[in-house]
């Protein structure tokens, strides 16, 4: 993970409420190791969510007298502040990279801890918890301010557009599933599952939910019935076309990752 992305992350926090505004629910100062640099952070979200306002020189002058009583801690902490705006000041220039870059950096954090949380259930043996992590694996999404639409014309006018619209359908698939649903199942549909026990209700449910996050959308799967290790390992293997006993423990997290890329899979969650 490059510093200089770090870097210019943390000159955005200081000089752009557009990035707090989109970015700081996703900044975690715990990321970081302990020292001037995570205080930097976590003073300046501290700050934000206590005014709503980036945080000045003098206020952070106010958030380090209170916490660091030792002298020479007390001149490092100070300085990183305008040793970061110094080296990597925001202009009209700067500012595309800037954002870029800062953006690459909390995505491969995200990224990076949900594969080390994978990693680390694996080693134990935990496939419940590492095929929970990988499947919930997506890029993180800055907040968005909602806009209000205006809305012209008949409710009717706009219930037949959306029915028209393909490009929400997600494909199941499963040929006469898709034909049926006119392009598979779309937004606000209600699709009730019915039969005796053992027809593979569940299963069937997987795939759906396979389907939906290789059409890069986020799916909520709830269960009183399968334990949470079937119902991961029937949704990857559905996924990977594979037999669960062919899922490698060892390559599994970057399995998924070269999946996720090559189908351009970026919001696709379990």
């Amino acid at each position: 993970m490059s510093t200089s992305s770090l870097f210019w992350a943390m000159s955005l926090v200081l000089s752009k409420q557009e990035f707090l505004d989109k970015w700081s629910h996703a900044l975690i100062p715990e990321s970081l190791p302990k020292g001037p640099l995570r205080f930097l952070l976590h003073s300046a979200l501290e700050h934000w969510e206590l005014h709503h306002q980036l945080m000045e020189y003098p206020a952070y002058q106010w958030w380090v007298d209170e916490a660091i009583d030792d002298e020479d801690l007390h001149t490092d902490y100070l300085q990183i502040y305008t040793d970061i705006q110094a080296a990597h000041p925001i202009t009209d220039s700067t500012l595309p990279v800037a954002w870029e870059a800062a953006e690459e950096w909390i995505q491969n954090y995200h990224v990076g801890m949900a594969l080390d949380k994978a990693r680390a259930a694996l080693a134990v043996d935990d496939r419940a918890q590492a095929f929970s992590e990988l499947l919930g694996l997506r890029e993180v999404t800055g907040e968005q301010r909602e806009v209000p639409v205006a809305i012209d014309g008949s409710m009717a006018e706009l219930l037949r557009e959306s029915r028209e619209s393909k490009t929400a359908a997600i494909p199941l698939g499963i040929e006469q599933f898709d034909e049926v649903l006119e392009g598979g199942i779309q937004r606000g549909d209600l699709a009730i599952i019915a039969g005796l026990t053992n027809l593979g209700k569940s299963q069937f449910l997987c795939y759906v939910a396979a389907a939906a996050y290789l059409a890069n959308r986020r799916v909520l799967y709830q269960t009183y019935e399968l334990p949470r290790l079937m119902i991961g390992e029937r949704i990857l293997t559905a996924l990977f076309e594979t037999p669960k006993q062919e899922l490698d423990p060892d390559t599994l997290p970057d399995d998924l990752i070269e999946f996720r890329e090559e189908h351009e899979i970026t919001e696709g969650s379990v």
